[in-house]
Protein backbone atom coordinates (compact mmCIF):
# COMPACT_ATOMS: atom_id res chain seq x y z
CA UNK A 1 0.00 0.00 0.00
CA UNK A 2 1.70 3.29 -0.83
CA UNK A 3 1.83 5.71 1.40
CA UNK A 4 0.87 3.50 4.30
CA UNK A 5 3.50 3.70 7.30
CA UNK A 6 1.39 2.22 9.61
CA UNK A 7 -0.93 3.16 12.15
CA UNK A 8 -1.66 6.10 13.50
CA UNK A 9 -3.29 7.29 16.73
CA UNK A 10 -6.32 9.18 15.72
CA UNK A 11 -6.24 8.58 11.94
CA UNK A 12 -7.56 6.37 9.37
CA UNK A 13 -5.79 5.53 6.18
CA UNK A 14 -8.39 5.07 3.72
CA UNK A 15 -6.93 2.08 0.82
CA UNK A 16 -9.24 2.96 -2.00
CA UNK A 17 -7.70 6.97 -1.77
CA UNK A 18 -4.53 5.97 0.04
CA UNK A 19 -4.50 8.32 2.35
CA UNK A 20 -4.60 9.23 5.92
CA UNK A 21 -7.93 11.14 6.98
CA UNK A 22 -8.29 12.35 10.42
CA UNK A 23 -11.14 10.32 12.44
CA UNK A 24 -13.85 12.67 14.07
CA UNK A 25 -16.05 12.61 16.75
CA UNK A 26 -19.60 11.55 16.01
CA UNK A 27 -21.47 14.69 17.79
CA UNK A 28 -18.59 16.83 15.93
CA UNK A 29 -18.50 15.05 12.31
CA UNK A 30 -20.98 16.82 9.63
CA UNK A 31 -23.72 14.64 8.37
CA UNK A 32 -21.70 13.89 5.22
CA UNK A 33 -18.78 13.17 6.88
CA UNK A 34 -17.18 9.68 6.27
CA UNK A 35 -14.57 9.15 9.04
CA UNK A 36 -16.55 9.56 11.94
CA UNK A 37 -16.22 7.09 14.59
CA UNK A 38 -18.49 5.03 13.84
CA UNK A 39 -17.87 5.17 10.06
CA UNK A 40 -14.47 4.24 10.94
CA UNK A 41 -16.01 1.32 13.09
CA UNK A 42 -18.20 -0.03 10.11
CA UNK A 43 -14.92 0.47 7.61
CA UNK A 44 -12.24 -1.14 9.68
CA UNK A 45 -15.09 -4.25 10.31
CA UNK A 46 -15.93 -4.37 6.30
CA UNK A 47 -12.20 -4.55 5.92
CA UNK A 48 -11.45 -6.93 8.49
CA UNK A 49 -14.36 -9.35 7.12
CA UNK A 50 -12.98 -8.71 3.24
CA UNK A 51 -9.67 -10.06 4.02
CA UNK A 52 -11.11 -13.04 6.07
CA UNK A 53 -12.99 -13.80 3.05
CA UNK A 54 -10.09 -13.49 0.22
CA UNK A 55 -8.38 -15.64 2.77
CA UNK A 56 -10.94 -18.74 2.66
CA UNK A 57 -11.13 -18.37 -0.73
CA UNK A 58 -7.47 -18.73 -0.92
CA UNK A 59 -7.18 -21.47 1.36
CA UNK A 60 -10.19 -23.42 -0.22
CA UNK A 61 -8.70 -22.87 -3.81
CA UNK A 62 -5.59 -24.30 -2.78
CA UNK A 63 -6.84 -27.26 -0.94
CA UNK A 64 -10.09 -28.67 -2.68
CA UNK A 65 -9.47 -29.45 -5.83
CA UNK A 66 -12.11 -31.43 -8.01
CA UNK A 67 -11.40 -35.02 -9.23
CA UNK A 68 -11.17 -35.43 -12.49
CA UNK A 69 -13.34 -38.48 -12.84
CA UNK A 70 -16.39 -36.06 -11.45
CA UNK A 71 -16.35 -34.17 -15.23
CA UNK A 72 -16.68 -37.72 -16.56
CA UNK A 73 -20.05 -37.80 -18.36
CA UNK A 74 -20.94 -41.29 -16.69
CA UNK A 75 -19.33 -42.02 -13.59
CA UNK A 76 -18.86 -38.48 -12.61
CA UNK A 77 -23.12 -37.62 -12.46
CA UNK A 78 -23.35 -40.56 -10.61
CA UNK A 79 -20.38 -39.99 -7.95
CA UNK A 80 -21.21 -36.18 -7.84
CA UNK A 81 -24.85 -37.63 -6.90
CA UNK A 82 -23.50 -39.79 -4.24
CA UNK A 83 -20.76 -37.08 -2.99
CA UNK A 84 -23.73 -34.77 -2.72
CA UNK A 85 -22.56 -32.25 -5.28
CA UNK A 86 -25.76 -32.91 -7.47
CA UNK A 87 -29.68 -33.44 -6.27
CA UNK A 88 -32.36 -32.57 -5.04
CA UNK A 89 -32.43 -29.72 -1.91
CA UNK A 90 -36.04 -29.54 -0.32
CA UNK A 91 -35.01 -27.46 2.42
CA UNK A 92 -33.27 -24.88 -0.69
CA UNK A 93 -36.22 -24.92 -2.88
CA UNK A 94 -38.50 -23.59 -0.51
CA UNK A 95 -36.07 -21.62 1.31
CA UNK A 96 -35.34 -19.94 -1.89
CA UNK A 97 -39.27 -19.38 -2.38
CA UNK A 98 -40.08 -17.42 0.55
CA UNK A 99 -41.72 -14.29 -0.74
CA UNK A 100 -43.00 -11.42 1.78
CA UNK A 101 -46.46 -11.76 1.97
CA UNK A 102 -48.67 -9.59 4.46
CA UNK A 103 -47.60 -7.96 7.46
CA UNK A 104 -48.96 -6.49 11.00
CA UNK A 105 -48.04 -3.06 12.29
CA UNK A 106 -47.82 -2.48 15.55
CA UNK A 107 -50.11 0.67 17.11
CA UNK A 108 -48.35 2.37 19.25
CA UNK A 109 -49.93 4.97 21.67
CA UNK A 110 -46.93 7.79 21.10
CA UNK A 111 -44.36 7.80 18.83
CA UNK A 112 -41.78 6.97 22.01
CA UNK A 113 -43.46 3.37 22.10
CA UNK A 114 -42.77 0.82 20.07
CA UNK A 115 -43.25 -3.24 20.00
CA UNK A 116 -41.06 -5.80 22.30
CA UNK A 117 -41.34 -7.66 18.53
CA UNK A 118 -41.98 -10.79 21.24
CA UNK A 119 -45.17 -12.36 20.31
CA UNK A 120 -46.82 -15.80 19.94
CA UNK A 121 -48.72 -17.27 16.94
CA UNK A 122 -51.80 -19.59 16.71
CA UNK A 123 -54.07 -21.51 14.00
CA UNK A 124 -57.67 -21.56 14.58
CA UNK A 125 -58.66 -24.53 11.98
CA UNK A 126 -61.82 -24.63 13.69
CA UNK A 127 -63.03 -21.07 13.20
CA UNK A 128 -61.65 -21.12 9.36
CA UNK A 129 -58.35 -22.79 7.25
CA UNK A 130 -56.63 -19.93 7.14
CA UNK A 131 -57.10 -17.95 10.40
CA UNK A 132 -54.57 -17.37 12.70
CA UNK A 133 -54.42 -15.72 16.11
CA UNK A 134 -51.44 -13.27 16.74
CA UNK A 135 -49.93 -11.73 20.15
CA UNK A 136 -48.20 -9.45 21.40
CA UNK A 137 -47.38 -6.40 24.32
CA UNK A 138 -47.07 -3.25 24.08
CA UNK A 139 -47.75 -0.28 26.73
CA UNK A 140 -48.21 -2.44 29.41
CA UNK A 141 -50.91 -4.49 27.40
CA UNK A 142 -51.13 -7.71 25.80
CA UNK A 143 -52.98 -6.81 22.49
CA UNK A 144 -54.90 -10.15 20.33
CA UNK A 145 -55.60 -10.36 16.86
CA UNK A 146 -57.77 -12.87 15.30
CA UNK A 147 -56.94 -12.76 11.18
CA UNK A 148 -58.64 -14.56 8.00
CA UNK A 149 -55.38 -14.99 5.44
CA UNK A 150 -57.69 -15.54 2.70
CA UNK A 151 -60.08 -11.90 3.43
CA UNK A 152 -56.68 -10.27 2.82
CA UNK A 153 -54.76 -9.09 -0.44
CA UNK A 154 -51.62 -10.77 0.17
CA UNK A 155 -50.00 -9.91 -3.26
CA UNK A 156 -49.09 -6.77 -2.25
CA UNK A 157 -46.05 -8.17 0.02
CA UNK A 158 -44.60 -5.41 2.13
CA UNK A 159 -46.66 -2.59 1.16
CA UNK A 160 -50.20 -3.41 2.86
CA UNK A 161 -51.38 -4.80 6.61
CA UNK A 162 -52.93 -7.48 7.11
CA UNK A 163 -56.75 -6.68 8.03
CA UNK A 164 -57.62 -8.33 11.42
CA UNK A 165 -61.64 -9.55 12.00
CA UNK A 166 -61.28 -8.88 16.15
CA UNK A 167 -58.89 -8.15 18.86
CA UNK A 168 -59.12 -7.29 21.95
CA UNK A 169 -56.38 -6.71 25.24
CA UNK A 170 -55.88 -7.47 28.43
CA UNK A 171 -53.80 -5.20 31.14
CA UNK A 172 -50.52 -6.19 32.10
CA UNK A 173 -50.43 -5.92 36.28
CA UNK A 174 -47.92 -3.40 36.57
CA UNK A 175 -47.84 -2.28 33.03
CA UNK A 176 -44.55 -3.23 32.58
CA UNK A 177 -42.76 -1.17 29.84
CA UNK A 178 -42.40 -2.84 26.69
CA UNK A 179 -38.69 -3.38 26.69
CA UNK A 180 -38.89 -5.15 29.87
CA UNK A 181 -41.13 -8.11 28.58
CA UNK A 182 -39.23 -11.17 27.82
CA UNK A 183 -41.34 -14.00 26.56
CA UNK A 184 -45.02 -14.59 25.45
CA UNK A 185 -46.38 -18.25 24.38
CA UNK A 186 -49.23 -20.55 24.53
CA UNK A 187 -50.58 -23.37 25.45
CA UNK A 188 -53.24 -24.09 22.27
CA UNK A 189 -54.91 -26.67 23.77
CA UNK A 190 -55.97 -25.35 26.68
CA UNK A 191 -56.30 -21.89 25.23
CA UNK A 192 -53.90 -19.75 27.89
CA UNK A 193 -51.44 -17.66 26.85
CA UNK A 194 -48.24 -17.06 29.40
CA UNK A 195 -46.49 -13.41 29.44
CA UNK A 196 -43.37 -12.71 31.57
CA UNK A 197 -41.29 -9.25 32.55
CA UNK A 198 -38.32 -8.39 33.68
CA UNK A 199 -39.13 -7.49 37.57
CA UNK A 200 -37.75 -8.16 41.01
CA UNK A 201 -40.95 -9.09 43.14
CA UNK A 202 -42.32 -11.79 44.92
CA UNK A 203 -45.73 -11.92 43.08
CA UNK A 204 -44.97 -10.27 39.79
CA UNK A 205 -43.42 -11.76 36.61
CA UNK A 206 -46.03 -14.14 35.03
CA UNK A 207 -49.45 -13.57 33.69
CA UNK A 208 -51.65 -16.06 32.60
CA UNK A 209 -54.43 -15.08 30.23
CA UNK A 210 -57.06 -15.96 27.46
CA UNK A 211 -56.21 -16.79 24.04
CA UNK A 212 -59.71 -16.37 22.97
CA UNK A 213 -60.00 -13.24 20.92
CA UNK A 214 -62.92 -11.84 22.02
CA UNK A 215 -64.80 -8.73 20.43
CA UNK A 216 -64.22 -5.48 22.74
CA UNK A 217 -68.21 -3.91 22.35
CA UNK A 218 -69.30 -7.68 23.16
CA UNK A 219 -66.86 -8.63 25.67
CA UNK A 220 -65.23 -6.30 28.05
CA UNK A 221 -61.88 -6.45 28.86
CA UNK A 222 -62.86 -6.53 32.97
CA UNK A 223 -64.71 -9.49 32.35
CA UNK A 224 -61.75 -11.17 30.75
CA UNK A 225 -59.84 -14.27 33.60
CA UNK A 226 -56.08 -12.91 34.22
CA UNK A 227 -53.78 -14.62 36.79
CA UNK A 228 -50.60 -13.18 37.52
CA UNK A 229 -48.03 -15.08 39.15
CA UNK A 230 -44.23 -14.73 40.80
CA UNK A 231 -41.02 -16.51 41.99
CA UNK A 232 -42.12 -16.23 45.30
CA UNK A 233 -39.35 -15.88 47.86
CA UNK A 234 -38.36 -19.40 48.77
CA UNK A 235 -34.83 -18.30 46.82
CA UNK A 236 -34.39 -14.41 47.18
CA UNK A 237 -36.02 -11.59 46.78
CA UNK A 238 -34.37 -10.62 43.06
CA UNK A 239 -35.52 -13.58 40.92
CA UNK A 240 -36.08 -12.49 37.07
CA UNK A 241 -38.29 -14.61 34.86
CA UNK A 242 -36.43 -14.64 31.20
CA UNK A 243 -38.16 -17.49 28.94
CA UNK A 244 -40.84 -19.68 28.89
CA UNK A 245 -42.31 -22.66 26.82
CA UNK A 246 -45.92 -24.92 27.16
CA UNK A 247 -45.91 -28.01 28.40
CA UNK A 248 -47.05 -30.99 26.05
CA UNK A 249 -50.96 -31.57 26.13
CA UNK A 250 -50.66 -35.31 27.47
CA UNK A 251 -48.60 -33.54 30.88
CA UNK A 252 -50.12 -31.94 34.47
CA UNK A 253 -47.87 -28.77 33.56
CA UNK A 254 -49.39 -25.82 31.78
CA UNK A 255 -45.86 -24.46 31.37
CA UNK A 256 -42.50 -24.07 32.74
CA UNK A 257 -40.32 -20.70 33.04
CA UNK A 258 -36.50 -20.15 32.94
CA UNK A 259 -35.44 -17.62 35.67
CA UNK A 260 -32.27 -16.82 37.49
CA UNK A 261 -32.62 -19.33 40.24
CA UNK A 262 -33.87 -22.26 38.35
CA UNK A 263 -37.23 -23.30 36.73
CA UNK A 264 -40.82 -22.73 37.76
CA UNK A 265 -43.24 -25.10 36.38
CA UNK A 266 -47.34 -24.36 36.88
CA UNK A 267 -49.69 -27.21 37.37
CA UNK A 268 -52.57 -27.75 35.12
CA UNK A 269 -55.07 -27.76 38.39
CA UNK A 270 -57.70 -24.53 39.34
CA UNK A 271 -55.05 -23.17 41.75
CA UNK A 272 -52.22 -23.06 38.56
CA UNK A 273 -49.72 -23.91 41.93
CA UNK A 274 -46.45 -22.65 40.87
CA UNK A 275 -42.97 -24.04 42.35
CA UNK A 276 -39.29 -24.72 41.78
CA UNK A 277 -38.78 -27.94 39.58
CA UNK A 278 -35.06 -27.72 39.39
CA UNK A 279 -32.66 -27.18 42.13
CA UNK A 280 -31.20 -23.59 42.92
CA UNK A 281 -27.99 -22.76 41.21
CA UNK A 282 -25.07 -22.65 43.32
CA UNK A 283 -24.26 -19.30 45.27
CA UNK A 284 -20.86 -18.93 43.75
CA UNK A 285 -22.27 -20.31 39.72
CA UNK A 286 -24.91 -17.91 38.81
CA UNK A 287 -27.24 -19.42 36.19
CA UNK A 288 -29.81 -17.68 34.77
CA UNK A 289 -31.74 -20.03 32.48
CA UNK A 290 -32.69 -18.44 29.21
CA UNK A 291 -33.81 -21.86 27.73
CA UNK A 292 -36.69 -24.40 28.49
CA UNK A 293 -37.74 -27.42 26.13
CA UNK A 294 -39.77 -30.69 27.40
CA UNK A 295 -39.21 -33.51 25.55
CA UNK A 296 -42.81 -34.14 22.90
CA UNK A 297 -42.60 -37.82 23.60
CA UNK A 298 -41.86 -38.08 26.87
CA UNK A 299 -43.42 -34.99 28.84
CA UNK A 300 -41.95 -35.90 31.97
CA UNK A 301 -38.40 -35.08 30.88
CA UNK A 302 -37.27 -30.59 30.95
CA UNK A 303 -34.70 -29.57 29.01
CA UNK A 304 -33.23 -26.23 30.90
CA UNK A 305 -30.09 -24.02 29.42
CA UNK A 306 -28.47 -20.99 30.00
CA UNK A 307 -25.78 -18.41 30.97
CA UNK A 308 -23.07 -21.62 32.40
CA UNK A 309 -23.95 -22.94 28.95
CA UNK A 310 -24.81 -26.17 30.64
CA UNK A 311 -27.82 -28.14 29.41
CA UNK A 312 -29.40 -30.16 31.74
CA UNK A 313 -31.87 -32.84 31.13
CA UNK A 314 -34.24 -33.12 34.34
CA UNK A 315 -36.89 -36.21 34.83
CA UNK A 316 -39.73 -34.25 36.62
CA UNK A 317 -40.82 -37.93 38.20
CA UNK A 318 -37.67 -38.01 40.56
CA UNK A 319 -37.71 -35.70 43.48
CA UNK A 320 -36.13 -32.88 43.10
CA UNK A 321 -33.25 -33.20 45.80
CA UNK A 322 -32.47 -36.99 45.37
CA UNK A 323 -31.69 -36.08 41.29
CA UNK A 324 -28.78 -36.50 39.31
CA UNK A 325 -29.53 -35.03 35.62
CA UNK A 326 -27.94 -35.80 32.44
CA UNK A 327 -26.33 -32.95 30.93
CA UNK A 328 -24.93 -31.56 27.65
CA UNK A 329 -21.97 -28.74 27.79
CA UNK A 330 -22.76 -26.30 25.08
CA UNK A 331 -19.44 -24.41 24.03
CA UNK A 332 -21.19 -20.86 25.18
CA UNK A 333 -24.46 -19.51 26.93
CA UNK A 334 -26.80 -21.79 25.85
CA UNK A 335 -30.46 -19.15 24.35
CA UNK A 336 -32.40 -21.98 22.38
CA UNK A 337 -33.11 -25.53 23.01
CA UNK A 338 -35.35 -27.22 20.36
CA UNK A 339 -35.95 -30.80 20.01
CA UNK A 340 -35.78 -32.77 16.52
CA UNK A 341 -36.51 -36.29 17.39
CA UNK A 342 -36.66 -39.25 20.16
CA UNK A 343 -32.59 -38.32 20.44
CA UNK A 344 -31.76 -35.52 18.57
CA UNK A 345 -31.53 -31.92 19.88
CA UNK A 346 -30.45 -28.33 18.64
CA UNK A 347 -29.25 -25.41 20.73
CA UNK A 348 -28.46 -22.09 20.19
CA UNK A 349 -26.02 -19.99 22.14
CA UNK A 350 -23.72 -17.18 22.40
CA UNK A 351 -20.11 -16.85 20.35
CA UNK A 352 -21.80 -17.98 17.27
CA UNK A 353 -22.25 -21.27 18.43
CA UNK A 354 -25.39 -23.62 17.17
CA UNK A 355 -24.87 -26.83 17.67
CA UNK A 356 -26.77 -30.73 16.81
CA UNK A 357 -26.24 -33.18 19.94
CA UNK A 358 -27.37 -36.65 20.68
CA UNK A 359 -28.45 -37.57 23.78
CA UNK A 360 -26.98 -41.29 23.42
CA UNK A 361 -23.87 -40.02 22.24
CA UNK A 362 -22.24 -37.52 24.49
CA UNK A 363 -18.51 -37.61 24.27
CA UNK A 364 -16.71 -34.38 25.54
CA UNK A 365 -13.82 -32.80 23.40
CA UNK A 366 -11.23 -30.11 24.05
CA UNK A 367 -11.21 -26.70 22.38
CA UNK A 368 -7.62 -24.92 22.40
CA UNK A 369 -8.85 -20.62 21.83
CA UNK A 370 -5.97 -18.36 20.69
CA UNK A 371 -5.25 -15.97 23.62
CA UNK A 372 -6.90 -13.43 20.88
CA UNK A 373 -9.67 -15.29 20.98
CA UNK A 374 -10.23 -15.37 24.57
CA UNK A 375 -9.94 -11.69 25.36
CA UNK A 376 -12.81 -10.99 22.12
CA UNK A 377 -15.27 -13.39 24.06
CA UNK A 378 -17.67 -11.18 25.90
CA UNK A 379 -19.38 -14.15 26.95
CA UNK A 380 -18.94 -17.49 29.05
CA UNK A 381 -16.38 -19.72 27.12
CA UNK A 382 -16.45 -23.51 27.48
CA UNK A 383 -12.99 -25.81 27.36
CA UNK A 384 -14.34 -29.41 27.61
CA UNK A 385 -17.75 -29.05 25.22
CA UNK A 386 -19.52 -32.25 24.07
CA UNK A 387 -19.00 -33.26 20.80
CA UNK A 388 -21.81 -32.26 18.34
CA UNK A 389 -23.33 -34.14 15.68
CA UNK A 390 -23.35 -30.57 13.24
CA UNK A 391 -22.83 -27.92 13.76
CA UNK A 392 -23.67 -25.13 11.84
CA UNK A 393 -20.64 -22.46 11.44
CA UNK A 394 -22.27 -19.35 9.67
CA UNK A 395 -24.66 -18.80 12.60
CA UNK A 396 -23.38 -15.14 14.16
CA UNK A 397 -24.57 -14.44 17.05
CA UNK A 398 -22.28 -13.05 19.83
CA UNK A 399 -23.99 -11.64 22.48
CA UNK A 400 -27.39 -11.59 22.05
CA UNK A 401 -29.41 -13.86 24.65
CA UNK A 402 -32.80 -12.53 23.30
CA UNK A 403 -32.18 -13.64 19.41
CA UNK A 404 -35.26 -15.91 17.88
CA UNK A 405 -34.83 -19.02 16.95
CA UNK A 406 -37.13 -21.44 15.39
CA UNK A 407 -36.57 -24.92 13.45
CA UNK A 408 -39.17 -26.82 10.61
CA UNK A 409 -39.36 -30.07 10.56
CA UNK A 410 -41.42 -30.33 7.82
CA UNK A 411 -39.46 -28.45 5.46
CA UNK A 412 -35.93 -29.21 7.40
CA UNK A 413 -34.98 -25.54 7.79
CA UNK A 414 -33.77 -23.46 10.67
CA UNK A 415 -34.25 -19.58 11.12
CA UNK A 416 -32.31 -17.75 13.24
CA UNK A 417 -31.94 -14.44 14.13
CA UNK A 418 -28.32 -12.97 14.17
CA UNK A 419 -26.58 -9.59 15.21
CA UNK A 420 -26.63 -7.76 12.39
CA UNK A 421 -24.67 -5.45 10.39
CA UNK A 422 -23.10 -4.78 6.74
CA UNK A 423 -22.32 -8.13 6.30
CA UNK A 424 -25.07 -10.25 8.05
CA UNK A 425 -28.70 -10.17 7.51
CA UNK A 426 -30.93 -10.22 10.60
CA UNK A 427 -32.23 -13.26 10.01
CA UNK A 428 -30.62 -16.26 7.95
CA UNK A 429 -31.87 -19.74 7.35
CA UNK A 430 -30.14 -22.90 7.56
CA UNK A 431 -30.47 -26.36 6.10
CA UNK A 432 -31.43 -28.13 9.48
CA UNK A 433 -29.71 -31.58 8.02
CA UNK A 434 -27.13 -30.24 6.51
CA UNK A 435 -25.80 -27.08 8.49
CA UNK A 436 -25.23 -24.95 5.65
CA UNK A 437 -26.81 -21.57 4.98
CA UNK A 438 -29.54 -21.39 2.64
CA UNK A 439 -30.17 -18.80 -0.02
CA UNK A 440 -33.45 -16.79 0.35
CA UNK A 441 -32.99 -13.27 -0.73
CA UNK A 442 -36.41 -11.87 0.15
CA UNK A 443 -36.52 -13.83 3.73
CA UNK A 444 -33.64 -12.25 5.22
CA UNK A 445 -35.03 -9.74 7.92
CA UNK A 446 -34.68 -6.47 8.40
CA UNK A 447 -31.60 -4.90 7.48
CA UNK A 448 -29.08 -3.03 9.35
CA UNK A 449 -29.50 0.89 9.55
CA UNK A 450 -27.27 3.66 11.07
CA UNK A 451 -26.77 2.74 14.77
CA UNK A 452 -30.57 1.47 15.06
CA UNK A 453 -30.75 -1.33 17.32
CA UNK A 454 -32.31 -4.09 14.80
CA UNK A 455 -32.03 -7.29 16.81
CA UNK A 456 -35.03 -9.62 15.74
CA UNK A 457 -35.89 -10.95 19.27
CA UNK A 458 -38.68 -13.81 17.99
CA UNK A 459 -39.62 -15.01 14.49
CA UNK A 460 -42.13 -18.28 14.40
CA UNK A 461 -42.71 -20.97 11.73
CA UNK A 462 -46.36 -21.29 12.12
CA UNK A 463 -49.20 -23.30 9.62
CA UNK A 464 -51.65 -20.57 8.69
CA UNK A 465 -53.46 -22.54 6.00
CA UNK A 466 -54.61 -26.22 4.66
CA UNK A 467 -51.80 -26.40 2.35
CA UNK A 468 -49.43 -28.13 4.69
CA UNK A 469 -47.04 -25.90 4.27
CA UNK A 470 -45.97 -23.31 7.22
CA UNK A 471 -45.23 -19.62 6.66
CA UNK A 472 -42.09 -17.83 9.09
CA UNK A 473 -43.15 -14.59 10.96
CA UNK A 474 -40.50 -12.54 12.15
CA UNK A 475 -41.34 -10.13 14.56
CA UNK A 476 -39.18 -6.54 15.07
CA UNK A 477 -40.77 -3.74 17.26
CA UNK A 478 -43.33 -2.38 15.25
CA UNK A 479 -43.80 -4.86 12.69
CA UNK A 480 -44.74 -8.62 12.63
CA UNK A 481 -43.94 -9.46 8.45
CA UNK A 482 -44.78 -12.92 7.09
CA UNK A 483 -42.83 -14.73 5.02
CA UNK A 484 -44.66 -17.62 2.85
CA UNK A 485 -43.86 -20.06 -0.33
CA UNK A 486 -45.05 -18.78 -3.41
CA UNK A 487 -44.42 -16.20 -6.10
CA UNK A 488 -43.62 -12.55 -6.39
CA UNK A 489 -46.32 -10.78 -8.65
CA UNK A 490 -46.34 -7.55 -9.95
CA UNK A 491 -48.61 -5.09 -9.15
Amino acid sequence: MPGYIGAIPGMYYDTKNEKYFAIQANYAAPASSAYSNQDVKRRKLRDEKEAEAAKKKERQARRIRQARILQEPLAGGSLRRESGLDGFDPAQILAGGLVRQGHHTIIAPTDQEVGSGTFSIGHKPEVGSSVVELRHAINGFIELYQFDLQKNDLSSQNKFGLDFQKSCEDRIAGRPRTTEISSVCAHETNEILATTWLILAANYGIMLSSTSVEDIDDHPRLNRRQVVLGPGLSRGSDVCIFSSTPAPPQSNLLFAFGTSAGVLATVKNGALDTSFVTPAPAKDQPDDTFAVEFLSDNPSILLSGGRRGILTVTDLRVPMLSSNPDTITHPSSITHIRQLDQHRLIVSGLKSTLCQYDLRFRKTRKLNPTSEQKAKAKSRLNLHPTSPILIYPDYQNTASHQAGFDIDLEAGIVAAAQEADEFTPAVQLFSLHGGHKLESPLANGFQAKDDEEWLVKCLRFAKDSDSGMKSLYVGHRKVIQRYTWGEVEDR
